[in-house]
Order: structure tokens, then sequence, then C-alpha cells
């Protein structure tokens, strides 16, 4: 269910939005943007990026799934 509602919540803001979203454990992936939430057992989102392969953390954990996801995708323009 949490996640369910993480991805309706991040939807507006993918720029694949047709793209299919993993769901896995407590983890969101959005690999055609390459952009992972990951809940954290204090109930933030913690955002991660793709690069070269590894799952790297960005700045931006958050309470709220959309906001994490702007957040990696902010870190992914910035690099």
């Amino acid at each position: 269910m949490v996640l369910a509602h993480a991805e309706a919540a991040i939807q507006p803001h993918r720029p694949a939005r047709l793209a299919s979203l993993v769901s896995r454990d407590n983890q969101l992936t959005d690999e055609a943007a390459r952009i992972q939430l990951r809940l954290g057992s204090d109930g933030l989102w913690f955002p991660f990026t793709d690069w070269h392969g590894t799952w790297r953390p960005a700045p931006g954990p958050s309470d709220n799934p959309a906001t994490a996801y702007k957040a990696a995708r902010r870190a992914l323009r910035d690099r």
C-alpha cells in the first residue's frame, strides 16, 4: 500500500510516465529515469540515482515521495 501511494505521488513528475516502475521491498525504482527511492525505517524516502550502474544516494530525503523524487532529478541534472 505504501509503495502504491508513492507510485501515484511521483507519477506526475516522471519524464517517461509510460515506462514501468519496479516495486520491491522498500524500494521504488524508475529505471528509465535512473532514479530509485528507498523508504527508511524512519518513514523518510531516500533518493538514489544510477551512476554508471551503481545506486548512489542523492541529497534530499523527505517524508513525501514526490519531493524525494524531484530531489533525485535535480541531482542527476546537476551532475
